[in-house]
C-alpha cells in the first residue's frame, strides 16, 4: 500500500475518533471534568449504587486498599482509582456456576477495566484515573492468599455469605486482620437481608482479636441491584491506639 492512500487512511480513522469523541460530550453532557465517582460513571454504567458507594467512602490516594471477589464488574474499581486510590485484588481466575459453566472472571474484569478507559478517555480527552488497580496480584481464595501489604479499607461486598465463605468464615477473618492496618475499615454486604448479620459477625470476630470494632450503616438505597439489603462499615482499631 502506497504512502498517500495510508495518509488518507490515518485522516480517515482520526476524524472518525474525533467525531467519535464529541458525540460522547454531546450524549452524556459532560462539558467539564467529574467531581464525584458517580459523575465519571456515568458513561455506561450497570448501576450507579457502586459509583455512590465509593462517593461516600471517599477513598484518599493514601489508602491501599483490598477489594475481594469483585467478579468482573470494573465500576466501584474504577470509581476508588478516580479519587487516587491503589486496589490489590483477589479473587480466583476463574468461577464456576452451578450449571457447570466456567466463567474467566479475571480477564473479563480486564476487558472491562479496559472498554471503561477508553470509554473515559474519548469523553474527557486525558486519563483522570489516578490510581492503580492490580488485577492480578492474588489470584486464588482469601485464605491461600500470601499477602504483600497492609490495608486501610477492604470490601467484602457479597462475598462472605455463600455456605463455602461461612464454613471458612473464621479462616478468612483471621488472614486478613493479620494484614490490616491499626485503623482501618471493612465495607460489608451480603444477599438474602445477611448484610448487617455478616458485619456484626465480623466485627465480633475482631473483638476477640483484640480489636475495637464498631458497626455503621453506610449506604441502605431502595430498589439496588447490588446492594439490596445495605452496606455496612465496620470500624476496626487495634486496642493499644485506645
Amino acid at each position: 500500500m502506497n504512502l498517500p492512500i495510508l495518509s488518507v487512511i490515518r485522516k480517515i480513522v482520526d476524524k472518525l475518533y474525533m467525531l467519535k469523541k464529541q458525540y460522547y460530550r454531546h450524549k452524556f453532557k459532560l462539558i467539564s471534568l467529574p467531581l464525584t465517582a458517580a459523575d465519571l460513571l456515568r458513561a455506561g454504567m450497570r448501576s450507579n449504587d457502586s459509583a455512590i458507594l465509593i462517593d461516600l467512602i471517599k477513598p484518599s490516594p493514601a489508602d491501599k486498599i483490598l477489594y475481594i471477589g469483585p467478579g468482573y464488574y470494573a465500576e466501584p474499581l474504577l470509581a476508588c482509582a478516580f479519587y487516587g486510590a491503589t486496589i490489590d485484588i483477589v479473587q480466583p481466575k476463574t468461577q464456576n456456576s452451578v450449571l457447570g459453566n466456567t466463567t474467566y472472571q479475571t480477564i473479563e474484569l480486564e476487558h472491562n477495566i479496559r472498554s471503561y478507559y477508553l470509554l473515559l478517555n474519548s469523553i474527557y480527552g486525558k486519563n483522570i484515573l489516578r490510581g492503580k488497580i492490580n488485577t492480578r496480584k492474588y489470584e486464588g481464595y482469601i485464605q491461600d492468599s500470601n499477602f504483600q501489604s497492609k490495608y486501610s479499607l477492604i470490601f467484602l461486598l457479597n462475598v462472605l455469605d455463600s455456605g463455602e465463605a461461612m464454613y471458612h468464615f473464621d479462616e478468612i477473618c483471621s488472614k486478613l486482620f493479620d494484614y490490616t492496618e491499626t485503623v482501618a475499615s471493612f465495607i460489608i454486604s451480603a444477599w438474602e437481608q445477611k448484610s448487617l448479620f455478616v458485619a456484626r459477625k465480623v466485627s465480633a470476630f475482631a473483638q476477640g482479636m483484640g480489636w475495637k470494632s464498631f458497626v455503621f450503616e453506610l449506604y441502605n438505597p431502595v430498589n439496588s441491584i447490588d446492594f439490596p439489603h445495605g452496606v455496612y462499615r465496620v470500624l476496626l482499631v487495634k486496642n493499644q491506639l485506645l
